[in-house]
């Protein structure tokens, strides 16, 4: 909160927090030049819709390459917005006269991720349906899944995920940023890591703490060890000012034996899902409350698929 803070307050934006409220106040209308800092995606989303209403044009420098990014500015663009890229630059035309429009969002790229690695890890076939390939821009995932020596067939809107756990090679993940391994899918791609056999390895470059899905796996019968990394991560401080481990070596194949785990957050519990159905025996997932929140009827599709899934009260 405290960089969004930061950043609201360079475009001119007056921000208080009080008990009752959080109150938002321009305090100047001019253009800006902004540099973002490590490409934060907020920041560049801020900026964006900051300088749409200013007087003149501003220029945001180096802003996020995530796909959620463009996919707002494409929005943006058929309402009417006058933004354009030089170089590394986005160019915003103020006093933009916005109408409405109808547009096709890009598909949850998070979600595709977990039918993916879900069809990996347990060694199944699967077809996603009504996906827009190009607008996800899943460069970022196909660069390690290559590497990894795994297929996925695309057609005009969908993607064919064969079975193929045998053929599939141990790796070195990279998690951070584009054109890196999105951070979110190092941990949907954890449970098919302890299913390949050889030693992984998974390096997380923004946040440490998004390796606490590690010790839920280790419930399920995963052998890890944390391991030394020279990179430090953009965010590598907790609230105690000790930095927990960025990165985890992983051996396998495991044979996953069900257990009592929790969902420590959304990615987290999707994780143990993935595992869960690899698993040999019952998973009980614990607050799932964070799974539903990322999740549209997740419990329906994998029953539609024939798992062996419900909500317990």
């Amino acid at each position: 909160m405290d960089h969004i803070i930061k950043t609201l307050k360079c475009l001119g934006i007056y921000y208080k927090e009080t008990k009752k409220e959080h109150v938002f106040q321009e305090i100047s209308d001019k253009p800006f030049v902004y540099e973002i800092p490590v490409k934060s995606f907020s920041a560049s989303v801020n900026a964006t819709f900051s300088a749409l209403f200013k007087k003149g044009t501003s220029k945001i420098i180096d802003p996020t390459e995530e796909a959620e990014f463009y996919d707002i500015l494409d929005f943006l663009k058929k309402a009417g917005a006058e933004i354009k890229f030089q170089g590394n630059q986005l160019i915003v035309k103020g006093k933009a006269k916005l109408k409405g429009t109808e547009y096709k969002t890009m598909n949850d790229r998070q979600d595709f991720a977990t039918w993916v690695s879900a069809a990996l890890t347990t060694n199944s076939q699967i077809e996603i349906t009504d996906i827009d390939y190009k607008k996800m821009r899943l460069e970022q995932m196909e660069n390690v899944l290559n590497n990894m020596n795994i297929s996925l067939y695309y057609s005009k809107d969908s993607c064919l995920v064969p079975s193929q756990l045998i053929s599939i090679k141990p790796t070195e993940i990279f998690a951070g940023k584009y054109p890196d391994f999105q951070t979110e899918w190092q941990i949907l791609f954890s449970p098919l890591l302890t299913q390949i056999k050889g030693k992984s390895r998974v390096v997380e470059k923004i946040f440490p703490n998004r390796m606490q899905h590690w010790k839920e796996l280790e419930k399920m019968g995963v052998k890890y060890k944390y391991i030394e990394s020279k990179i430090i991560p953009e965010y590598p401080h907790t609230a105690k000012g000790k930095r927990p481990p960025n990165a985890v070596e992983v051996t396998g194949p495991v044979k996953l034996k069900g257990a009592k785990v929790e969902a420590q957050d959304v990615r987290c519990g999707a994780a143990l899902i993935i595992a869960g159905l690899a698993a040999k025996g019952k998973t009980e997932i614990l607050n799932i409350e964070h799974i539903e929140r990322g999740y549209e009827n997740i419990v329906k599709r994998l029953q539609e698929l024939g798992v062996n899934i419900e909500i317990s009260e």
